[in-house]
């Protein structure tokens, strides 16, 4: 074992940030499109939309006579530099007993319609919620565009309500736009409260949120919200809580963005209006000033970065704001630094000296930057030991082929870490030359060099290409890993699937060290029995429930976030046990471990039917459905994989086995060929498969997939060995889609 004393290397970037304000209302009049008036408000946590009765829906922001709340300042969903270029907006809110009233006003970079996705070019999302714990929530996407001279709205409505009597409603809104030759719009929408079975009332609660997606002369993309947390169109906690009132509260004209750098200081990202420009915005925690920088000019905007110092490792900021002219114009929210270290400390990666090594001493193990961990938990100690191929621990390597370092790390704090690494030790040291050969080299086309000078030039290629493969033996351990399961194939298996290659057969190989060390913490599972008796034969199917990568971690309740145990918890009765396990932070579902908690879910839940057990799964547990049904497929009567993907080269494994997939088009997180190829595969097999595409739906595709009764009755028609869904006849295509 060997031990020493060092740092690590860190960088996380936190974003988050908010001017919000409770007050009386502004009796300033409107002002003209793009130019809002300079009041500033404080910040608080309350925001109040006004009552206002006498405002037609006909894109006309003069109605509004100067009411309404006022939203001045939209920020980034993002870090990053604000592309000032694509765009600008400003948003007013009020009520009136027919639904919520929404202004917003606009200016992109150009007014044509592309035709494509309201998500790809110039649009806005209206968003609104219930504030309760269904959650309730419809969208309204927008892109207003000009046509023969006039100005027209696209228009798409979202259902993601849950309740069975309100979606028996159909989706409705009133909006309006009017566009100007300088490509500035106003759209004025009423969104009903009878979507969501509300009944308006002074204080009522609701949540909201909006979007406005522009595009810049270069056709980059950007997005501006009310608040930076994105992700409000799949999660209504991460909207604006908005209460109905007489009054409004006093215009929010400011917003700012936190993140840390380097755990060294803290940065804040200001926009405000642009009548502070020259002026110094201040950065204060409390009452103690951490810095200052100037207020520029953009536009109706003034932007500033100011930074400060972090407080000690172990302290925390106490009330993190900007301020100008000594008026406090928007709070700074940040993670908790603690939090945020120690996310940082433990995400950091590991080097060794060489993964792939020759010799008789193990490489040893160190942090990327290790000058850099006082800054984020102090310095800490690193433990790293030892095993061979056979899974035996080991001071020294003797033969050739493949090693584990298991390596552990405590802060002085106590804060503790482990991590796995594959090492690769080969006999003979590399030749210093001839490490890579001239020869035909394919080369990406969209370099732009000449395919001629690339075949001249070979021998130059192959000798950066030998540059590039001694730092991957030093510095990259997915070198190691390749070299330890190429050495353990057999020559003449051809292609072999996923999981029969390198990188399933070195996770296959430490989850066996592990177990064999004790090191294997089964997962932990939420189960929810349903009401009343088993039916015929005395048994439930059983629904296992795999959650996305936000869901990782060591709470619980989280798995019940999305899914079919949030359909429950919002009264949907489902006749099924449904059993949803956790997997643990920075870990991948693995099939050995499900297996094994399958075995445990059996034998303590006698009343489950075996040859009824449905896999689903969304996202990361998207693939985590197709690994595990391709591992183990005679475990499950059906599958449900929700915007994941899996390998092609295995369907033969399923071809039988009944199979739904579902994805989102418009899914950035997930690319939908995920989804495209598995389907393709398995229809050349004549696979039993069906696919569902959302048009306009991103990387949720889960809320309508489980909130759709039929989705249910499909998985009860199939039994293991009897499946109920038909062979597919043809290969056919990628499935097509016309735009709402």
């Amino acid at each position: 074992m060997s031990t020493r004393w060092c740092g690590a290397a860190a960088f996380l970037l936190l974003w988050i940030a908010s001017g919000c304000s409770t007050a009386k209302k502004s009796a300033a009049a409107d002002p003209a499109p793009g130019m809002p008036s300079p009041t500033t408000a404080p910040a608080s946590v309350d925001l109040f939309a006004p009552r206002l009765q006498q405002i037609p829906i006909d894109g006309d922001a003069s109605d509004w006579k100067g009411e309404g709340l006022r939203i001045d300042v939209l920020t980034t969903a993002a870090t990053g530099p604000r592309n000032i270029d694509a765009g600008d907006a400003w948003l007013r809110l009020g009520w009136n007993e027919r639904g919520l009233l929404v202004l917003v006003y606009g200016k992109d970079a150009s007014a044509a319609d592309s035709g494509a996705g309201l998500w790809k070019g110039s649009s806005v999302d209206l968003l609104l919620a219930t504030n309760d714990v269904s959650r309730d929530m419809v969208h309204v996407s927008l892109t207003p565009v000009m046509e023969a001279g006039q100005a027209k709205l696209r228009k798409h409505f979202r259902d993601a309500r849950q309740g069975k009597l309100l979606r028996q409603t159909p989706l409705a809104a009133d909006v309006q736009v009017q566009r100007d030759a300088d490509n500035a719009y106003v759209i004025e929408a009423l969104l009903p409260w009878d979507q969501l079975g509300l009944s308006p009332s002074d204080g009522m609660a609701v949540n909201f949120q909006v979007y406005v997606n522009s595009v810049d002369g270069e056709g980059k993309r950007s997005r501006l919200i009310w608040y930076p947390v994105d992700g409000a169109n799949y999660n209504t906690q991460r909207m604006h809580t908005v209460r109905l009132a007489d009054r409004a509260s006093e215009a929010i004209t400011a917003a700012a963005r936190g993140s840390f750098e380097r755990f060294r200081r803290v940065r804040a990202e200001v926009v405000t209006l642009s009548e502070h420009a020259g002026k110094s915005v201040e950065l204060k925690d409390g009452s103690t000033s951490l810095g200052t920088a100037p207020l520029m000019a953009v536009g109706r905007l003034s932007t500033a970065i100011v930074t400060g110092p972090l407080p000690p490792v172990g302290g925390k900021f106490t009330d993190l704001a900007v301020y100008v002219d000594g008026r406090r114009i928007a709070k700074v929210e940040t993670e908790d630094l603690d939090r945020a270290r120690r996310n940082a400390y433990e995400a950091t990666p590991f080097v060794f000296s060489s993964f792939v090594f020759t010799g008789n001493t193990f490489p040893a193990a160190e942090f990327e930057n290790p000058s850099l961990v006082e800054d984020v938990v102090g310095t800490y100690q690193i433990t790293t030991t030892y095993y061979d191929a056979d899974f035996k621990p080991v001071t020294r390597p003797t033969l050739s082929g493949r090693y584990g370092a298991i390596v552990d790390a405590v802060s002085e704090r106590g804060l503790k870490m482990r991590r796995y690494y594959t090492l690769f030790r080969h006999d003979k040291p590399l030749p210093r030359d001839g490490l890579v050969t001239g020869g035909p080299i394919g080369w990406p086309a969209e370099f732009g060099v000449d395919p001629k000078v690339i075949a001249e030039q070979s021998a130059t290629i192959a000798e950066g290409m030998a540059r590039a493969l001694r730092l991957s033996l030093n510095r990259n351990h997915d070198t190691a890993t390749i070299l330890a399961g190429l050495s353990e194939l057999q020559p003449g298996i051809g292609s072999v699937p996923r999981r029969l290659g390198v990188w399933d057969r070195n996770a296959a190989w430490w989850y066996e060290l592990r177990k064999s060390i004790g090191d294997v913490k089964p997962y932990q599972y939420a189960v929810n029995m349903p009401d009343g008796q088993a039916p015929a034969g005395g048994k439930w199917p059983l629904l296992i429930f795999l959650h996305g990568m936000g869901e990782r971690g060591d709470d619980l309740k989280r798995v019940a976030v999305n899914g079919p145990l949030k359909e429950i918890a919002m009264g949907r009765a489902l006749p099924f046990i449904v059993v949803a396990p956790q997997c643990p932070g920075n870990e991948w579902w693995g099939p050995q471990k499900l297996n094994e908690m399958l075995d445990d879910v059996l034998a303590k839940y006698p009343e489950a039917d075996p040859d009824r057990v449905y896999l689903t799964g969304l996202s990361m547990g998207g693939f985590g459905t197709w690994a595990w049904s391709v591992y183990n497929p005679e475990r499950f009567a059906a599958i449900a994989p929700i915007c994941g993907g899996g390998d092609p080269l295995d369907v033969e494994r399923i071809k039988d086995m009944p199979t739904w997939i579902f994805h989102g088009a418009k899914d950035s997180a997930v690319r939908i060929e995920e989804s495209y190829r598995m389907v393709e595969a398995l229809r050349k097999t004549s696979g039993r498969v069906r696919f569902t595409l959302y048009p306009n739906a991103g990387h949720d595709s889960w809320t309508d997939t489980y909130g759709n009764p039929a989705f249910y009755e499909w998985l009860l028609q199939q039994r293991r060995g009897k499946p109920a869904e038909p062979r597919a006849t043809a290969p056919g295509t990628q499935p097509t889609y016309i735009e709402d």
